[in-house]
C-alpha cells in the first residue's frame, strides 16, 4: 500500500500533494529503470499522463498513472488501451505503461493478459510497490523483519511512504495476542529508525491509514512513545448483554426471542449450494440487528461452519480490513493488497470442502463516514462474489440510510445490486408477549397483567422500547414503594425514558456526553485531539463508560445504540409515532379535571377522597390527563403545569385540548382519512382501531367502546362533524370553534336522578318508543311509557319542556357515552369477566337497599347496556 504525506498539505489540498508526490516517486522509479519521461498532472482525478522514451530501445512510451484507493476495474484499463489505439499501439509504434497504487480486479487482469502482447506494461498495487523498493534500493521486508525479532511487537506489513522529505518504509505491527494493527515504525532508505516524535505525530495526524495506530521505536536506547499494554484490538464476535432487560447491549442467544422463521430463512440461504455471495440484514435502529446477527452466528457454529463476526465501528482503516481477512482465512501474514486478499480467500475456500464459511460485519453503516473503509469492504464483497466456493459475505446495517451517502463518496448501489436482503421488522404481538414473559419471570417483583398490557400498548412491538420500558418499571418498583397501576396512570413517554438515563449526571457531564456523542464512534486518541487535549476528558469518559451511557469495545467508544445517540445529538426520538387510545369520554375527563384543579398538588389517595372516586377510577383518569398533557408527576405528587392553569384562566382549555388530541397519531390518521375521503363511516372505526393497535387486547365490544369514545372527542372538540353515520370535515371557522369551545363547561353536566348514578326504571324498547313520540311532538304518558318519559327527564335528556336531540341515533350516542363512562366502567369489566355483579352495583349506587330491589334495578341497567352493545346479550351472574 502506498502512503503519501507532504508537510504543506491540509484537508482541502491533500489530493493535490498526493498527486505531486506520486509523480515524483514514479519519475524517480522510471528514471532508474531506463526511461526518460515527462509527466503532466491532472489534479482533480489524480490521473497522470506520462510520455517519454526508453533510453535503451529509443521506443516512445506513453502511459497513465493512477493514485487511487479502489481496485482498478477492467473498463478503466480498456479505456487506457483505447486511447493508445490512434497512437499506433497495435503497430508497435509506441509502448504503453500503466501504473497504479491499487491492484487490478480479476476482470481487469484478464483484459490485460489479452492486450499485453501489443506492447503494454502494467504494474499495480503490491507489484509496483515491490518494484519501486528494489529499483530505488530500499530495504526489503526480510531486513526490516529482523529488526523486530527482539521487540515486543509482531510485524504485519510494510508500506512505502512518499513525503516531501524523502521516501520511507512504514512497518505496521501488533501485539502478540491481537490481530488488529496497533503500531507503526518508520525506517529510512538505510533501514534506520526515525525517532523524530514531531514527524511521527504529523504522519499519524495526516495519513488516514496511520491515524488509529501509535508510533513506536524498536531501539532500546530510545524511549517508546507508547506502551505495549495500550494495544488495539478488533474483538472477534460482539459484546452482548447479560440479562433479559439489558437494553444497552445486543441480546445474546440465551436471551433472544422471536424471528425464528427469518433466522431459519437466512441460514438456509447461507448453507444453500446456490447461496448468494452477499447477504444483508437490515432494519432501523433498536429493532435487533446485532442480536439477530449474534444468534445467526451461534446457529452457524452449531452446524460446524466457520465464522468471522466483528463490529465495523472497530475497523478504522483498510489495513484493519486486511487484518480481519487474515483472521478469517487463518493466513500467516496480513495481505498487503486486494490481489493478496483474493489469493488468501481463494486458498481458504478451496480447503473448505463442502462446508460454508461466513464473514459477518455488524454496524456496517459505521463505514459510511469512512470512504476508505467502505470501499475496502465493497471490494472485498466483490471478491466474495467472484470466488466459486462457498464463502458468504454478510452485513447488518440500518435500512433508513440513503442509497447514496454524502452525495459522492459512498454509494450502496453496487452492493445492493448483487446481494440478497432480509428485513428485520418490529416484534409481532406473540414475540413481544414472549419477551415480556421472560423478563417478568426473571424479575425480583413480578408485574401484574395490567402493567404488561400497558407496556405492550406503549412499545407497539419496538424491541428496544419493550426492554427499556420494563427496565424502567422494574427500577421504580425496586427503588420506590408504588402501586403498579399508578405506573400505568403516569403514562410514560419516550422523553421520560431518555431523561431517566441522564439523572445521575451533572450538567457539565451531560454537555460532555452530547458533544462526545456527536463525534462517535471514535477511540480515545481521536477524542483527545478533537477536545484539544481537555484534561477533564479522561475522567468524564470513565464515568460515562461506568454508567454504561457509552460503550467501550476494543478501543472504540460509542453510545450504547443509535437510538440514544440520535436523541442526544439531534433531540430525535425513535422513528415511531406514538398513538394513544382514549378510554374515557371527554365529559368525565374534563369534568373531573376541572374539579381537581382545586386540590393540586395531590397524590392518588387525596384525589380519590376529594373527587369521591375509587382509586381505580383515579388511575384511569390520571392516565387520560397525562396523555393530554394536563398534569405531570413531580416528586411523587401530581401537579397541573402553570401553562395549563393559564389556559384555563384565559378560557381556552378547549382549544388546548383540541391541539393535544390533534397531535395524537391515531386521531391525525382518522382526520386525514376524513379529509381525503370527505367522510369516514362510524361503523368502520372499531375495525380501524383494532388494526391500528395490534398490541392492545380487547373484545369486539370494547373496540366499539373505544370507537365511541374517540368519536365523542372528535365531536366535542369540533375536529369533525357527524352526519348520517359518518364523520365529515368540520365546516366551522377556526376562530368560531375556539370561541365556542371555551373551557368546555357545557360537556360536563351531571345525570344522577337523585342517586349516585343514573339507573333507568323502564326497559330500552319503551325508551325508544318514548323518544319517537317526543320527536313527533307528543308527550309520552301512562304505564311503561310514563316511566320511560321520567327516565328521560332524570337523565337530563328532556330539559325545560324540550327534548335535547334531533334524532334517535344522536340520543343513543349520548346514552352510550354516559354508560361507557364512570361510574359504570367497573360494572362492565365485571360483566365481561363473568363475575357476580350485585356487589359492584351496590358500590356504584352507594345505597343500602335490599338485594331484591337492587337486582330489579340492575336488570333494567343491563337491559339498556345490552341494547346499546355495551355488553354482550347474554345472562349474567348477580
Amino acid at each position: 500500500m502506498f502512503l503519501f504525506y507532504d508537510s504543506r498539505q491540509n484537508d482541502s489540498n491533500a489530493s493535490y500533494y498526493k498527486g505531486l508526490l506520486f509523480e515524483k516517486l514514479l519519475n524517480d522509479y522510471l528514471s532508474s529503470t531506463g526511461y526518460t519521461v515527462k509527466m503532466r498532472q491532472k489534479r482533480n482525478s489524480l490521473e497522470y499522463d506520462l510520455e517519454g522514451i526508453n533510453r535503451a530501445t529509443r521506443v516512445q512510451v506513453i502511459g497513465e498513472a493512477k493514485a487511487l484507493g479502489n481496485s482498478i476495474r477492467g473498463e478503466t484499463l480498456s479505456a487506457f488501451v483505447g486511447k493508445l489505439m490512434p497512437l499506433g499501439i497495435i503497430e508497435r509504434k509506441i509502448h504503453g505503461l500503466f501504473l497504479a497504487t491499487s491492484s487490478l480486479t480479476p476482470d481487469a487482469n484478464d483484459y490485460f493478459r489479452q492486450v499485453e502482447r501489443f506492447g503494454i506494461t502494467c504494474l499495480t498495487g503490491a507489484a509496483l510497490e515491490d518494484a519501486i523498493q528494489r529499483e530505488l534500493g530500499l530495504p526489503q521486508r526480510e531486513t526490516i523483519w529482523k529488526l523486530f525479532e527482539s521487540s515486543p511487537y509482531t510485524p504485519q506489513t510494510i508500506h512505502l511512504l512518499a513525503t516531501d522529505n524523502g521516501i520511507f518504509l512504514v512497518a505496521i505491527s501488533a501485539s502478540p495476542d491481537s490481530v488488529a494493527p496497533s503500531f507503526f515504525t518508520l525506517f529510512d532508505s538505510a533501514a534506520r529508525e526515525i525517532p523524530d516524535e514531531n514527524f511521527l505525530a504529523a504522519c499519524k495526524s495526516h495519513i488516514d491509514t496511520l491515524a488509529p495506530l501509535e508510533p513506536v521505536t524498536l531501539n532500546k536506547s530510545k524511549k517508546n512513545i507508547i506502551k505495549i499494554d495500550d494495544t488495539r484490538i478488533i474483538p472477534l464476535g460482539l459484546t452482548l448483554g447479560k440479562d433479559w432487560t439489558d437494553y444497552r447491549l445486543p441480546a445474546p442467544p440465551a436471551f433472544y426471542v422471536g424471528r425464528k422463521e427469518l433466522i431459519k430463512e437466512i441460514i438456509s440461504a447461507i448453507i444453500s449450494s446456490s447461496a448468494p455471495r452477499l447477504i444483508q440484514v437490515k432494519s432501523r435502529s433498536g429493532v435487533g440487528k446485532s442480536s439477530t446477527l449474534a444468534s445467526i452466528e451461534a446457529h452457524l457454529k452449531e452446524l460446524g461452519l466457520s465464522t468471522e463476526l466483528h463490529d465495523a465501528r472497530d475497523v478504522k482503516s483498510i489495513i484493519d480490513v486486511f487484518a480481519v481477512v487474515r483472521r478469517f482465512t487463518g493466513a500467516n501474514e496480513n495481505p498487503i493488497d486486494f490481489m493478496e486478499v483474493e489469493s488468501q480467500l481463494t486458498t481458504f475456500s478451496e480447503n473448505l470442502g463442502n462446508k460454508t464459511a461466513v464473514f459477518m460485519i455488524d454496524q456496517f453503516e459505521a463505514t459510511f463516514t469512512k470512504p476508505e473503509v467502505f470501499n475496502a469492504y465493497e471490494t472485498l464483497a466483490l471478491i466474495f462474489q467472484r470466488i466459486p466456493n462457498r464463502i458468504v459475505f454478510c452485513v447488518a446495517r440500518k435500512n433508513d440510510q440513503l442509497t447514496t451517502y454524502d452525495d459522492t463518496k459512498i454509494s450502496l448501489e453496487r452492493i445492493n445490486s448483487f446481494s440478497e436482503s432480509f428485513e428485520l421488522k418490529d416484534f409481532t404481538k406473540f414475540e413481544a408477549k414472549e419477551l415480556l414473559e421472560h423478563i417478568n419471570n426473571n424479575a425480583h417483583r413480578r408485574m401484574n397483567r395490567s402493567v404488561l398490557s400497558y407496556v405492550l400498548e406503549f412499545a407497539q412491538g419496538f424491541p428496544w422500547l419493550l426492554k427499556r420500558t420494563m427496565a424502567h418499571i422494574l427500577r421504580l418498583t425496586e427503588t420506590v414503594q408504588t402501586d403498579q397501576p399508578e405506573l400505568i396512570a403516569s403514562s410514560l413517554r419516550l422523553n421520560d425514558l431518555f431523561d431517566e438515563e441522564l439523572e445521575g449526571l451533572e450538567e457539565n457531564e451531560k454537555d460532555y456526553l452530547v458533544r462526545i456523542s456527536a463525534r462517535l464512534p471514535a477511540d480515545y486518541r481521536q477524542l483527545h485531539v478533537l477536545f484539544d487535549e481537555d484534561p477533564l476528558l479522561p475522567q468524564v469518559l470513565d464515568k460515562l463508560t461506568r454508567t454504561r451511557l457509552l460503550r467501550l469495545t476494543g478501543s472504540t467508544y460509542d453510545t450504547y445504540n443509535d437510538v440514544f445517540k440520535e436523541y442526544l445529538v439531534y433531540n430525535k426520538l425513535p422513528e415511531f409515532r406514538q398513538s394513544t387510545l382514549y378510554r374515557i369520554y371527554p365529559g368525565s375527563v374534563v369534568g373531573t379535571f376541572q374539579k381537581a384543579v382545586g386540590a393540586q398538588p395531590f397524590d392518588i389517595d387525596k384525589l380519590a377522597n376529594y373527587l369521591d372516586m375509587s382509586r381505580g377510577s383515579i388511575f384511569n383518569h390520571l392516565r387520560e390527563w397525562r396523555h393530554l398533557n394536563l398534569v405531570r408527576l413531580d416528586n411523587g405528587l401530581w401537579t397541573i403545569p402553570q401553562s395549563v392553569l393559564d389556559v384555563i384562566s384565559q378560557g381556552t382549555l378547549g382549544e388546548y385540548l383540541r391541539r393535544q388530541v390533534s397531535s395524537n397519531d391515531i386521531i391525525s390518521r382518522i382526520l386525514t382519512r376524513v379529509e381525503s375521503n370527505s367522510y369516514v363511516r362510524i361503523d368502520s372505526l372499531p375495525e380501524f382501531l383494532k388494526e391500528s393497535f395490534p398490541f392492545v387486547e380487547a373484545t369486539e365490544q370494547t373496540w366499539k367502546l373505544y370507537a365511541n369514545v374517540i368519536k365523542s372527542w372528535l365531536r366535542v372538540l369540533k375536529l369533525a362533524d357527524i352526519q348520517e353515520g359518518k364523520l365529515i370535515p368540520i365546516s366551522a371557522d377556526r376562530k368560531e370553534v375556539v370561541r365556542t369551545l371555551g373551557n368546555l363547561v357545557t360537556i360536563t353536566r351531571g345525570r344522577r336522578g337523585g342517586y349516585a348514578a343514573f339507573v333507568p326504571t323502564a326497559s330500552w324498547h319503551f325508551i325508544e318508543s318514548a323518544v319517537e313520540q317526543l320527536l313527533n311532538g307528543n308527550i309520552p304518558s301512562g304505564g311503561e311509557l310514563g316511566k320511560a318519559f321520567q327516565d328521560l327527564k332524570n337523565g337530563g335528556w328532556y330539559v325545560e319542556n324540550e327534548f335535547q336531540f334531533a334524532s334517535l341515533s344522536s340520543f343513543k350516542e349520548d346514552v352510550s357515552e354516559m354508560l361507557n363512562n364512570e361510574p359504570y366502567t367497573e360494572l362492565w369489566i365485571a360483566a365481561n369477566q363473568n363475575e357476580p355483579l350485585l356487589k359492584t352495583f351496590r358500590k356504584i349506587l352507594g345505597t343500602n337497599q335490599a338485594d331484591q330491589t337492587l337486582r330489579w334495578r340492575l336488570k333494567k341497567l343491563l337491559n339498556w347496556a345490552k341494547n346499546l352493545d355495551i355488553i354482550p346479550n347474554r345472562r349474567y351472574r348477580y
